[in-house]
């Protein structure tokens, strides 16, 4: 049985070495006859330790609000990060809309909390599929909100959150995998060290 792990993780800005996670979740999905389905979800709030560091549009972006950031709604990074480790022992590929920028994050936190991590799985990327599409002048746009908009891919409630984010992602890979459209997609696998880098990162 073939599994992925979709991963999204929503941040106090772009600078990996700076700014901080402040919410991360995951899904583990396996392959069945009509696509990949949702088994198990995680979603997890962390409190920042440097929001003076934030970019103003960042926060906008993914909807902080130190009210519902509190001790009581938080959880302990480490504890996330070594539930992560073990989420992606035993499958297959990582899924993410430009992961790179996910894993970027991550590699950092995993170090500054000295947390020593199994390498990154190889991972399949919506945005480079996506890139691929809007090159080829078949998409306006290689956002995921775009690309779901255009695909038809509705999961319900805000995009920007990480466990919205991950539930638009698989649904936009399903379609992207599947042989229903009218147009052929290639859909490669990446690494962590060989990484697709998105031309015109806007999530």
């Amino acid at each position: 049985m073939r599994e992925l792990l979709v991963i999204d993780c929503e941040t106090t800005g772009r600078n990996s070495q700076v700014h901080e996670i402040i919410e991360i979740a995951w899904l583990r999905c396996e392959s069945t006859a009509d696509g990949w389905k949702i088994r198990t979800s995680e979603e997890y709030k962390i409190k920042p330790g440097k929001i003076e560091l934030a970019e103003d549009e960042a926060l906008a972006i993914n909807g902080y609000d130190p009210s519902e950031w509190t001790d009581e709604a938080t959880t302990d990074l480490s504890i996330v990060l070594r539930k992560l480790n073990d989420a992606m022992t035993g499958v297959d590929r990582l899924l993410g809309h430009n992961l790179i920028f996910d894993l970027r994050f991550l590699s950092e936190a995993y170090e500054r909390e000295n947390i020593v991590h199994s390498d990154f799985p190889s991972y399949y990327d919506t945005r480079a599929e996506g890139e691929d599409l809007k090159r080829r002048g078949l998409v306006h746009g290689a956002s995921l909100s775009r690309l779901c908009r255009h695909f038809d891919v509705n999961v319900g409630g805000r995009s920007h959150t990480a466990l919205i984010d991950c539930e638009m992602t698989v649904g936009l890979f399903n379609v992207l995998e599947s042989r229903s459209l009218p147009y052929p997609i290639l859909i490669k696998f990446w690494t962590y060290q060989n990484p697709f880098i998105s031309p015109s990162f806007s999530s």
